[in-house]
């Protein structure tokens, strides 16, 4: 988060412009990957979120953002990279 925080103000973006979510509401111990169902309990938060920022781009950071973004479990980092997503919002 740092690093990308650090780029995001050295491309002129300013802390308004930019929100930052996880997948998960709460981190595992240690730091450890969230399963599948945290993810999946955690997604109406996240959609939630998304529709009340409304933003115009949704950048997912690696595997548990791309498996609450496409709510596909078994999501590959790999086959989705490069591809646009549809997020449904939660109304």
């Amino acid at each position: 988060g740092t690093l990308l925080r650090q780029w995001l103000k050295e491309a002129d973006f300013e802390a308004r412009d930019v929100a930052f979510t996880n997948a998960t509401r709460c981190g595992g111990v240690d730091n450890t990957t969230p399963t599948a169902v945290q993810i999946r309990c955690c997604r109406p938060f996240l959609l939630w979120e998304l529709e009340k920022l409304a933003p115009d781009t949704v950048l997912g950071v690696g595997t548990s953002a791309l498996a609450a973004l496409s709510n596909d479990g078994s999501a590959s980092v790999t086959r989705y990279r490069g591809r646009e997503l549809e997020v449904p919002v939660v109304k």
